[in-house]
C-alpha cells in the first residue's frame, strides 16, 4: 500500500512537471543550461582565485622576497661606507670621511624604513597565515636589534674617526663583536629569504594548480554535457518520437483499412491525449467498418439469393415462349410472333443480367470458382479467336494474332477465355466494317501479358476512368444498340484482380483502343474479395459535392452538378474552377487554397486505371507488344 501511495505521489508530481511536451523539452534543455551555468560559475570562481593569487605574488610576496635582497644590499652599503671611511681616516682625509658618513646616514634611514615600516605593511596586507606572519615579524625584530647594535658600533667608530683616534675606530669595526653581529645578520637574512621564497612558491603552485583545475573542470563538465546531450535525444525519442511513430503507423493502418490497431502511449502529455482520441476514433471506425462489412455481406447474399431466385423461373418462361413461337399451341399471326420475339429477347437479356449478377456476387464474396489445371494459354487464345470468327460476320473484321511460345502454367483457361472473349467481343462491336483487331500474348516481367487492339471509335479520357464500373456505358458504346448489360468489363476486372493480375486500357478517340491484362505464372488459390458494384468514385463525388456546399453555400450543389455535366471531376478541373472563383472575388485566396487542399485530399482516393499509375510502364509495354524489345 505504501509503494502504491508513493507511486501515486510520484505519478502526480510527474504529471504536473511533465504533462506538456514543451515542459519536457524545457526540462531537458534546462538541464543543459544548468550545466553550462555551473561551468561558467566554476570558471569564474577559479579565475578569481587565480587572479587574487597572482596579485598577491605581484603586489606582496614578490616585493617581500625582493625586500630581503634590498635589506642585504643596504646592510652591505652601510658596512662598506664604514670601512671606506676608516681607510680615509687612516689617510687623515676628513672630507672623505664626512662624505661616507653622509651616505651611511642616508642608507641607514632607508634600511630602518624598510625593516620597521615597508616590510611590516606588506606583511599586514598579505593573505598568508598569522603564524607565517609571526615568523617574519620575529626575523624583523631580530634584524632590527642586531642592526641597532651594529649601528651603535659604527657610530662610535665614526666619532673616533672625527677625533682622530683611528685605532679606537678600527677596534669598533674590525673587532670580534662586529663580525659576530654580521654573522648573525647573514644567518637571519638567509632564513628570511628562504621563508619568502617558500611562501612565494606556494602561491605560484596554487596558481598553476587552479589553472589545471580549470582544464579538469572544463573537460569533466564538457564530458558530462556531451553525455547528457546524447541522452536527451534518446529520452526525447522515447517520450516524443516513439509515440509519434506509433501514431504514424496507426494512421498508415487506417489508410490501408486496418481499424483494429490501437496505440499505447503513456507519456502523460498531449501525445497521450492524441493517442486516446485516436483509439476512440479507431473504435468508431472499427464498428463502422464491421457494420459496413455486415451490410456488404448482406447485400452480396441478398444479390446471390435474389439472382438464384430470379433465374429459377427464367428457364420455364423461355421454354414456354419458345413452345408458343414453335406453334405448339396453334398458329401465330405476324404481330403476335413479333411481340413474343421481343419478349423472348428481353427474357434472354434478363437471364444474362441475372447470370452476370451471380458472377459479381461471387467475386465480391470471394467465392469465385477457379478450376486450375496445367494449360498452354496460347491454345486458349487461338480457341477463343476460332470461336468468335462467326460473330458479326457481316462486318468482315480481320483478327490477327501475335502469340509467342508460352510456358505451360497452372491456370483456369476458362476464366482467361471469358476475359478474352469479352474484350474481343467488344472490339468487334466497336470496330468499323473491314477493320482489324490484333490479339497479342507474350511473357513480360514474370507474367503473361495479353492485349486486344482495335482501330475502332476509341474512348474519351473521361469515359476511360469509369469504364470498369458496373452498368457504365460511354456515349459511343455499342451496348445501347446491342442490348449489352454493361457488366462484362466489371466482371473481367474482378476475375483478373482476384488472381493478382492487372487490367487497364489505352485509347485515343477515333483511332482505337488497346485493352491489356496480365496473368501471373502462379495461381492464387486464396481468392480475395473484389469490390465491383459500389464505385469509390460515387463516394468521392458525394464528398466533393459536400465540399462545394461548404464553401459556396446553397449554390454549391448546383455549381457541382454544372461542373460534373461539363467535364469530369478531377483535381485539374476543380483547380481551374476554384481559380475562376478566386479571380471573380467570389472566395478569397486563403479560402481558395483551403478548398484546393481539401479537394486534393479527397481525390487521392480515386483509383486510376491508367497504366502510368500501375507498377508496369505503359510505354515499355507498347514497345514490347510491337516487338521493339525482347
Amino acid at each position: 500500500m505504501e509503494e502504491e501511495s508513493n507511486c501515486e505521489n510520484f505519478c502526480w508530481i510527474k504529471r504536473i512537471l511533465f504533462n506538456k511536451i514543451s515542459k519536457k523539452l524545457g526540462w531537458a534543455f534546462g538541464m543543459l543550461i544548468f550545466i553550462i551555468i555551473i561551468l561558467v560559475i566554476l570558471n569564474y570562481q577559479i579565475n578569481q582565485t587565480i587572479q587574487k593569487d597572482a596579485e598577491e605574488i605581484r603586489n606582496i610576496e614578490a616585493p617581500l622576497e625582493l625586500m630581503v635582497e634590498r635589506v642585504i644590499g643596504y646592510d652591505a652599503i652601510l658596512t662598506g661606507n664604514a670601512h671606506w671611511a676608516l681607510l680615509h681616516a687612516i689617510e687623515n682625509n676628513t672630507q672623505e670621511v664626512l662624505k661616507h658618513k653622509q651616505i651611511y646616514d642616508d642608507t641607514g634611514i632607508k634600511l630602518d624604513n624598510l625593516l620597521k615600516y615597508e616590510a611590516k605593511e606588506l606583511l599586514q596586507n598579505s593573505s598568508r597565515s598569522q603564524a607565517e606572519k609571526e615568523v617574519v615579524y620575529g626575523y624583523l625584530e631580530e634584524l632590527d636589534k642586531i642592526n641597532l647594535a651594529l649601528v651603535d658600533l659604527e657610530t662610535r667608530a665614526f666619532e673616533a674617526m672625527f677625533r682622530g683616534d683611528v685605532k679606537t675606530a678600527e677596534a669598533f669595526i674590525i673587532g670580534e663583536q662586529y663580525h659576530e653581529y654580521k654573522n648573525q645578520l647573514a644567518e637571519l637574512y638567509a632564513k628570511w629569504a628562504s621563508e619568502e621564497k617558500r611562501i612565494t612558491e606556494i602561491y605560484r603552485k596554487k596558481v598553476i594548480s587552479n589553472a589545471l583545475n580549470i582544464r579538469i573542470y572544463n573537460v569533466g563538465l564538457g564530458i558530462i554535457f556531451i553525455i547528457i546531450a546524447s541522452i536527451i535525444p534518446i529520452l526525447i525519442s522515447g517520450a516524443i518520437v516513439k509515440p509519434i511513430n506509433s501514431l504514424k503507423q496507426a494512421t498508415e493502418g487506417i489508410e490501408k483499412g486496418n481499424f483494429k490497431n490501437r496505440v499505447e502511449i503513456k507519456t502523460g502529455d498531449e501525445l497521450e491525449e492524441l493517442g486516446n482520441t485516436l483509439n476512440k476514433t479507431l473504435g468508431v471506425l472499427e464498428r463502422t467498418d464491421d457494420e459496413r462489412k455486415q451490410i456488404d455481406k448482406a447485400k452480396t447474399e441478398f444479390l446471390s439469393i435474389t439472382s438464384h431466385e430470379l433465374r429459377s423461373p427464367m428457364t420455364p418462361m423461355k421454354a414456354q415462349l419458345q413452345m408458343v413461337l414453335g406453334d405448339y399451341f396453334g398458329k401465330l399471326n405476324k404481330e403476335q410472333r413479333e411481340s413474343l420475339n421481343i419478349v423472348l429477347n428481353n427474357t434472354e437479356r434478363l437471364d444474362k443480367i441475372i447470370v452476370d449478377f451471380l458472377e459479381i456476387s461471387r467475386i465480391e464474396a470471394a467465392r469465385l470458382k477457379f478450376n486450375f489445371v496445367r494449360a498452354d494459354l496460347a491454345k486458349t487464345v487461338h480457341a477463343v479467336i476460332d470461336e468468335l470468327k462467326g460473330f458479326m460476320p457481316e462486318k468482315n473484321i480481320k483478327i490477327e494474332t501475335h502469340v509467342e511460345k508460352l510456358p505451360t502454367i497452372e491456370v483456369d483457361p476458362d476464366r482467361v477465355s471469358q476475359v478474352l472473349r469479352n474484350l474481343i467481343n467488344n472490339a468487334i462491336k466497336f470496330t468499323p466494317e473491314n477493320g482489324r483487331i490484333e490479339v497479342t500474348a507474350k511473357l513480360y516481367s514474370g507474367m503473361i501479358l495479353f492485349s486486344v487492339k482495335d482501330n475502332g471509335v476509341g474512348i474519351s479520357e473521361r469515359d476511360q476512368r469509369k469504364l470498369f464500373e458496373p452498368f457504365y456505358q460511354a456515349d459511343n458504346m455499342y451496348q445501347h444498340k446491342s442490348g449489352g448489360t454493361g457488366l462484362g468489363l466489371a466482371i473481367s476486372k474482378g476475375i483478373i484482380e482476384s488472381q493478382n493480375g492487372k487490367i487497364w486500357l489505352n485509347s485515343v478517340p477515333e483511332k482505337g483502343t488497346i485493352f491489356y491484362f496480365t496473368v501471373p505464372l502462379k495461381p492464387v488459390r486464396d481468392i480475395k474479395a473484389i469490390k465491383i458494384l459500389f464505385s469509390e468514385k460515387e463516394k468521392i463525388d458525394e464528398l466533393i459535392n459536400s465540399l462545394f456546399k461548404e464553401y459556396l453555400g446553397p449554390m454549391g450543389d448546383k455549381e457541382f452538378k454544372n461542373l460534373k455535366e461539363t467535364q469530369d471531376i478531377t483535381m485539374e478541373s476543380i483547380k481551374e474552377y476554384i481559380q475562376f472563383l478566386e479571380r471573380k472575388n467570389i472566395i478569397p485566396g486563403e479560402k481558395a487554397e483551403e478548398f484546393k487542399s481539401k479537394a486534393s485530399s479527397i481525390l487521392k482516393g480515386i483509383k486510376e486505371v491508367k497504366m502510368e499509375k500501375e507498377e508496369v510502364n505503359e510505354k515499355d509495354i507498347s514497345k514490347f507488344i510491337k516487338g521493339d524489345e525482347k
